[in-house]
């Protein structure tokens, strides 16, 4: 399956560095560009000088969680039809996944296929004209 991200642009944001390693690499090896962040305020300054086509982010993080990231990129319109898929070790009910406005979630550990299967997507379904 190599190449079947091929140019898609993903902002991942996890304070864990390890996760954000084993994240990238699983991305990149199949043609993902990926930006590293590792706190809700570096992810923040990465969405104002980027395109990005697909958010991916924990949601457990000391200081500013995921939910508070989410809340202010998009009070700031930072995330405006910008697909979230949420890869935490939490266990998400449909509520939290649906008022929170993410478009998917994986629980920690994720699988690396269907990661890259969830990142296509889901920007497939952000990009105009593509069937998904």
């Amino acid at each position: 399956m190599p190449g079947t991200l091929d140019g898609i642009q993903v902002l991942l944001l996890d304070d864990d560095e390890d996760v954000l390693a084993i994240l990238q690499m699983i991305l990149e090896s199949r043609g993902a560009l990926v930006v590293l962040t590792s706190n809700a305020e570096a992810a923040l300054a990465a969405l104002t000088t980027m395109k990005v086509d697909v958010l991916v982010l924990d949601i457990t993080m000391p200081r500013r969680d995921g939910w508070w990231f989410l809340n202010e990129a998009r009070s700031r319109g930072d995330l405006d039809g910008v697909p979230v898929l949420a890869v935490t070790g939490r266990n998400l009910n449909r509520d939290q996944i649906k008022n929170a406005g993410l478009n998917s979630y994986l629980q920690k550990p994720v699988d690396a296929n269907t990661l890259c299967m969830t990142v296509e997507r889901l920007a497939r379904a952000r990009s105009p004209g593509s069937v998904s």
